[in-house]
């Protein structure tokens, strides 16, 4: 994990373990973990990261993921996620960090399952 990137966007991973089930958590500002949460494992690993890193490698221009509730377009410098309802509400982070951030999150996921 990318603790550097987690730290400049007060991301925190943790698992939520009950007698039920275990459930991932993340905490951090409100667009970025709605998009984590939308994402399964095999979504980042099968598509996501793939997608990213064809941008950055410039393959293609840009790309978008539309993931319910967060919409994120991204080109080899800048991703914009928004909320898919309001685009009032959008932020804007590197790219290289989004792929740290996605990278982060998969193997969060990886080590738990």
């Amino acid at each position: 994990m990318n603790k550097q990137i987690l730290d400049k966007y007060g991301l925190r991973f943790t698992k939520k373990v009950s007698m039920w089930k275990i459930e991932d958590i993340p905490t951090g500002p409100d667009l970025i973990v709605s998009y984590l949460l939308a994402l399964s494992k095999s979504e980042i690993e099968g598509w996501l990261l793939p997608e990213i890193a064809s941008v950055l490698n410039n393959l293609k221009e840009e790309g978008e993921v539309d993931t319910a509730p967060v919409w994120a377009e991204f080109n080899k410098t800048r991703t914009i996620l928004r909320n898919a309802w309001n685009n009032d509400n959008a932020i804007v982070i590197p790219t290289k960090d989004f792929e740290g951030i996605i990278i982060s999150w998969s193997q969060f996921l990886r080590r738990w399952l």
